[in-house]
């Protein structure tokens, strides 16, 4: 599932990405809708081919990144006499 699917989870995100010469990093800023539980699975993906003109993508490299279980705490207040 990607982010755009993932909309009744996903309250926002921020996906920054830097692509140098010897080096690319990302980095993925998400917020959570209020009352979700439940499992995220952060994966990366790419796809890479030896031809120049990027028309065939030969080989995919998958890996999950991350899983976050996502628990809400509720705790009620308790006064004592």
């Amino acid at each position: 599932m990607t982010l755009d699917k993932a909309s009744a989870y996903i309250e926002s995100y921020d996906a920054v990405d830097s692509a140098g010469l010897l080096s690319t990093s990302s980095s993925l800023t998400v917020t959570i809708k209020a009352g979700y539980t439940g499992s995220l699975l952060f994966q990366a993906v790419q796809g890479f081919s030896w031809d120049l003109a990027n028309w065939f993508t030969v080989y995919t490299f998958a890996s999950n990144l991350a899983e976050v279980d996502v628990l809400v705490a509720i705790f009620q207040q308790q006064t004592f006499p």
